[in-house]
């Protein structure tokens, strides 16, 4: 948003108080003004994840405290033992959680101290039943580093509502070593305002 000056002036000029004493008129507010306030006010509501609503005076504070608050990547894990060491991996659904308010997934990021030996690793993300990815992300036969999957709402970010529910799982493992110890995060992000 940028400063919009008085009715009739240019620049940086700053609005004026009337004072009939000292025979000054005021500023004039141009309707641009507050269109640009309103739009701002109304992005910042969506933002969050909230409806604009007539009568409610507690949105924009509402708004300002769910940004605040930060959404908090989700963290999985596969391929531990009970004590803490590694454990081979398997094709299976690993957890699971419930989203507790709308927000979006931008990505995946994974670290596994075991890699596969033999075939790609592979990993899914699932939402409501349905995979998140075009391409699935995958930590390649022999590595430790994962190559990124492609997201189905690619270019933007995956938007997950309130109570969906949210499933980590391996669909593929390395033949000769499955590969241990994974960690996989969910880059999570504030929801995508409407268009």
């Amino acid at each position: 948003m940028q400063f919009i000056p008085p009715f009739g002036e240019t620049g940086s000029t700053p609005y004026a108080d009337r004072n009939t004493s000292l025979g000054v008129d005021g500023s004039r507010v141009p309707a641009q003004f507050f269109n640009d306030i309103l739009a701002e006010l109304l992005e910042v509501i969506a933002a969050a994840g909230l409806t604009a609503a007539a009568g409610d005076l507690t949105q924009l504070r509402q708004a300002v405290q769910r940004i605040a608050a930060g959404m908090t990547d989700a963290a999985f894990q596969a391929g531990w033992g009970a004590d803490g060491t590694g454990a081979d991996l398997a094709v299976q659904v690993y957890g699971a959680l419930t989203a507790p308010r709308p927000f979006s997934i931008a990505g995946v990021l994974a670290n596994i101290q075991a890699g596969p030996v033999g075939a790609d690793l592979i990993l899914d993300i699932e939402v409501e039943g349905v995979s998140i990815f075009t391409v699935k992300p995958k930590i390649a036969d022999g590595a430790t580093v994962l190559t990124a999957g492609t997201l189905t709402s690619a270019p933007a970010a995956f938007a997950v509502a309130a109570g969906d529910e949210i499933v980590f799982k391996i669909t593929q493992i390395g033949s000769t070593t499955a590969g241990q110890r994974l960690t996989v995060t969910l880059v999570a992000g504030l929801p995508e305002a409407p268009v």
